[in-house]
């Protein structure tokens, strides 16, 4: 039984983060593709996911606050 949990532990952990990078690999298309308003909406998205799974020094975060950032600039 702890192998089943283990087991699910890990696919579900592996399926979070497909999820968030998916979800960053859309922000940048969007960016690509000029649509910034969109690309901002989804980096917010993808800031949140993390700050929710991430340790809040993990170094994703601030690569997601940076990237947010330079799309505000635009």
């Amino acid at each position: 039984m702890r192998c089943m949990r283990l087991a699910t532990n890990l696919r579900n952990g592996f399926l979070i983060r497909l999820a968030e990078v998916s979800m960053h690999n859309l922000a940048l298309t969007y960016s690509a593709l000029g649509r910034h308003t969109d690309a901002l909406a989804m980096r917010e998205q993808v800031l949140e996911f993390r700050r929710r799974v991430l340790p809040a020094d993990h170094p994703e975060i601030g690569e997601g606050c940076a990237g947010r950032d330079a799309l505000h600039a635009l």
